[in-house]
């Protein structure tokens, strides 16, 4: 699977025919039709990325990502608005409350997923490069827990004896 992806879309129709195109390009989903079922859905499921419906039952879209941007562990987490509202004012205030991306309805799939695809992309390599700590020719990554210099691989272990292990190259 590429991605997990939260679906917050009200109207079956739009959420099957999104559906059926996620799966189509190999991704994992969960459909959930208001803004409540969405918020609580988020440390369960923990998606890669969400597509959000504005007009939805209960807390409405733009409430919805306004809360997931106010959690410390989803600020970076991406929103595209899939919705019907159109104006200027309303694509503004949704950028200005942290949303990726905004597609107006009726909208093609193929450039649904094709947008999807490319904000992965972009925010996966953001990720990895904040998983590394970088200074001269001194590399750490905070995840993996190894550090490298030059062509060096550093581990916990060969730290305790002074060693060092040759990546080759």
């Amino acid at each position: 699977m590429l991605a997990k992806i939260l679906v917050v879309e009200d109207d079956k129709s739009i959420s099957d025919l999104i559906t059926l195109h996620l799966k189509k390009n190999d991704f994992e989903y969960l459909v959930v039709h208001n803004g409540e079922d969405a918020l609580s859905h988020l440390d369960n499921f923990m998606p890669d990325f969400i597509i959000l419906d504005w007009m939805i039952p209960g807390l409405s879209g733009l409430e919805v990502l306004r809360r997931i941007r106010n959690k410390q562990e989803y600020k970076n987490l991406p929103i595209l608005m899939l919705t019907a509202k159109n104006s200027e004012q309303d694509k503004i205030i949704s950028f200005e409350s942290g949303l990726d991306d905004y597609i107006t309805k009726p909208f093609l799939p193929s450039e649904l997923i094709a947008r999807v695809k490319a904000i992965l992309k972009r925010t996966s390599q953001l990720n990895q490069d904040q998983d590394n700590l970088i200074f001269n020719e001194i590399k750490i990554n905070i995840v993996q827990k190894k550090a490298y210099r030059g062509c060096l691989l550093y581990t916990s272990d060969a730290a305790d004896e002074g060693l060092g292990v040759d990546l080759g190259g």
